[in-house]
């Protein structure tokens, strides 16, 4: 199986000094050599990104919205 995918939109839904939650929307095509055709699929997520002790801002949680 091989997945391609893009993030096709995001916005900052919430921002605080040490954390944030992030929506994006990503377009992803799936092949699979045993299909005739590729899949084609979209998905929204929300995306939770905490500041470290070094100060940098690393993903920390990732939801599926539905």
């Amino acid at each position: 199986v091989v997945a391609d995918g893009t993030v096709s939109a995001a916005a900052v839904e919430h921002s605080y000094p040490d954390r944030a939650e992030v929506i994006m929307a990503i377009d992803q095509t799936i092949g699979n050599p045993k299909a005739d055709e590729d899949q084609d699929r979209q998905y929204r997520v929300r995306v939770t990104v905490n500041r470290h002790e070094d100060g940098v801002m690393k993903v920390s949680g990732v939801n599926f919205i539905p």
